[in-house]
């Protein structure tokens, strides 16, 4: 079983794409399209078995092939096989908890495949590096939707231009901020001029963010579209990373009374408190007992981690922490809306490598709205490598006037229009204009736009995204055989699991009258050794195991008593432990005879012990309440034995010999 289970976690747990060498192993030995062997007729090739094969048995760059390690995991992957054919057999690959599973799995196995690789690694290294630098920058921004009409866009971006000229020509960037609040819900305009604040990659909308990088500090920008509207950017600062800061902090609070006494009072807490730490006072225990943030009190006053752009502190909090130069150094007492505090400087940690943040980078770039560069970098390269063929013209059925229904959500195809007219080929395949109407009834959503015509070019869009990336999708196992191999891994691995659960795993669970049958069939592979009930006492000297020796009686009866009195007397005079102690498992034990009675053995690791045997008992057979779950194990090892005997039976395994020969080394 534990082989089984290794052959398993391997597949079901794989996480790289390993790349066509080494799946292939060497060139030298046979084809990779040579059938190393079959199952009922169905053929295993030396290209799958040696890619599977060369990732779990790959050690330092190099991968052993010798005769032993390739006919010992052979007879793995053979049994391995035989339980994926008998699963197919029976029809699992077909259910749709199976169909749903392994869909899930591919469409994850498939992501990096459907995104221009370059194009991703080019937006992690640019956040990365980005990531090393805060910006301090204000913005005036003219509200847009993202759908609206010319005219609209227009008057937008013409009230923009006047901002950047006026800006431009010499006057505050924060007095235009405040003239053009009036056209943008942003209420920094108006409160602050205009000013973000802090931030850095991931902080802003990427197109945002990336005009902002691009500026010199002092530098007002050309304007920039975003989803919100249409931005003009002043740079105001840049700086290095300040780092990540772990930090705790004591709170008193102003809120739990009124008037002046209550004012006073805190502040006369908080510095006492600060006088504590000052004369040396432990901040983690004055936290826990004079905080009242009571969140973090609990903790010895710790926050969960924070940088310079974090917007759950006050920001203030985060201007005090930043000024301690070094980790233990701790604030006067400040205060804030919330009350006075005092924080702590645990440890502030500067960016990390780029090798150390790259995953995290990368799954932050996917769920970005940057990942759309990736994606349609994609979509043109397939269209370019399958001869993708458009006319456009055709979708211009779809905006009719009438067809404004498409805001509501209630776009239903005008029943006098027969909707045949192709829209795009690619490869060989043809979408026509049906296929679109069978996307908008289902994509279609209520209230999402205003204007229609819009609506319908961002919907047409979309679709095609969908269906040249299906297109690609469709091909994967056939373009690329790292891929291919993947899939498989994962699509019989879960078969594996389905089956072997349903013919061992829980099988063996459940089946009482079975695992008892089993108990009483091996008993003897379930014996205790000789054993021993005794108690062990481990003394200062030999004089206090002669009393124990003297005042313990027969029976036992005051042993704790005795124990008691004697620390009592004499604190840590001895100690003892008492068990039913097993050959072998006790090594003081081991120095004696086992016999009834007491034995000595006069210097134990300093110690004097004086051991007294209760009782010498005989091997015997282990309690099945005691072993249950060791009795399941071996339980289910036999029935997956038992199984694999009569699947061999079942179907023809036929090794080619030959070829097995020439994979060896």
């Amino acid at each position: 079983m534990k082989n089984t289970a290794t052959l398993v976690l391997a597949l079901l747990l794989a996480q790289s794409l390993w790349t066509q060498s080494v799946a292939q192993g060497s060139s030298s030995g046979p084809a990779p399209d040579e059938v190393l062997f079959t199952i009922n007729g169905e053929n295993v090739t030396v290209g799958e078995f040696r890619y599977i094969y060369g990732k779990n048995n790959k050690k330092d760059e190099e991968i052993d092939y010798s005769r032993e390690k390739v006919e010992e995991y052979l007879d793995l992957y053979v049994k391995f096989k035989l339980k994926v054919h008998e699963a197919k057999s029976r029809g699992l690959d077909t259910t749709d908890k199976f169909v749903k599973e392994f869909g899930t799995y591919r469409k994850q196995l498939a992501q990096p495949y459907l995104k221009d690789k370059a194009v991703s690694e080019k937006l992690v290294k640019e956040a990365y590096n980005r990531m090393k630098w805060e910006l301090r920058a204000s913005h005036i921004l003219i509200d847009l939707e993202e759908d609206a009409f010319p005219s609209d866009t227009l008057v937008a971006y013409n009230r923009i231009m006047e901002a950047y000229t006026r800006v431009k020509g010499g006057e505050e960037f924060a007095d235009v901020a405040q003239d053009f609040a009036q056209y943008t819900k942003d209420v920094t305009l108006s409160s602050r001029g205009g000013d973000l604040g802090y931030f850095t990659a991931f902080n802003m909308i990427y197109p945002f963010e990336s005009k902002a990088y691009a500026a010199k500090v002092g530098e007002v920008t050309t304007p920039v579209r975003t989803r919100f509207g249409y931005h003009i950017i002043l740079v105001t600062e840049r700086r290095e990373y300040q780092g990540e800061m772990t930090a705790a902090h004591i709170m008193i609070r102003t809120d739990l009374g009124t008037g002046e006494d209550q004012a006073k009072l805190a502040e006369a807490k908080i510095n006492d408190v600060y006088d504590k730490l000052a004369n040396g006072g432990n901040f983690e225990d004055l936290a826990k007992t004079e905080s009242q943030h009571y969140a973090s009190a609990s903790n010895g006053g710790e926050l969960r981690n924070f940088n310079r752009m974090s917007t759950w502190l006050p920001a203030q909090m985060i201007e005090e922490a930043y000024k301690l130069q070094a980790d233990g150094d701790f604030s006067k007492p400040f205060k804030t809306d919330f009350g006075w505090h005092i924080i702590k400087r645990k440890k502030l940690e500067p960016l990390k490598e780029y090798d150390d943040l790259q995953h995290l980078l990368k799954r932050k770039v996917e769920r970005d709205s940057r990942s759309q560069r990736s994606e349609k970098a994609a979509v043109r390269r397939i269209k370019n490598e399958n001869r993708f063929k458009e006319k456009v013209k055709f979708v211009s059925a779809f905006k009719k006037e009438r067809d404004s229904s498409i805001i509501d959500g209630t776009w239903e195809p005008d029943p006098d229009y027969a909707y045949k007219k192709k829209l795009f080929m690619i490869g060989k395949k043809v979408y026509r204009q049906s296929d679109f109407v069978e996307f908008l009834k289902e994509n279609q959503a209520p209230e999402k736009f205003k204007n229609a015509e819009y609506a319908i070019d961002y919907y047409y869009d979309k679709f095609v995204a969908q269906e040249v990336l299906a297109y690609e999708d469709n091909l994967l196992e056939a373009k690329y055989s790292d891929f291919k191999n993947l899939a498989r891994e994962y699509r019989e691995g879960i078969l594996l699991f389905e089956i072997t659960d349903n013919e061992v795993w829980t099988r063996a669970m459940k089946d009482t009258s079975g695992q008892s049958v089993f108990y009483n069939n091996h008993t003897g592979d379930y014996m205790y050794k000789t054993r021993a009930d005794a108690i062990i006492f481990y003394c200062n000297d030999k004089a206090i195991a002669d009393r124990i020796r003297a005042e313990l009686k027969e029976d036992n009866s005051n042993l704790n008593e005795l124990f008691k009195a004697m620390n009592e007397e004499n604190s840590m005079t001895y100690s003892f432990s008492k068990d039913v102690y097993e050959e072998g498992k006790e090594e003081v034990l081991g120095l004696v005879d086992w016999k009834k009675g007491y034995a000595v053995v006069e210097d134990y690791k300093g110690r004097y012990v004086l051991i007294k045997f209760n009782e010498v008992l005989d091997p015997s057979a282990k309690p099945f309440k005691e072993i249950k779950g060791l009795v399941i194990a071996d339980y289910q090892d036999d029935l997956e034995a038992n199984w694999i005997e009569e699947l061999r039976k079942k179907y023809d395994v036929q090794i080619h010999q030959e070829v097995l020969d020439n994979l060896v080394q």
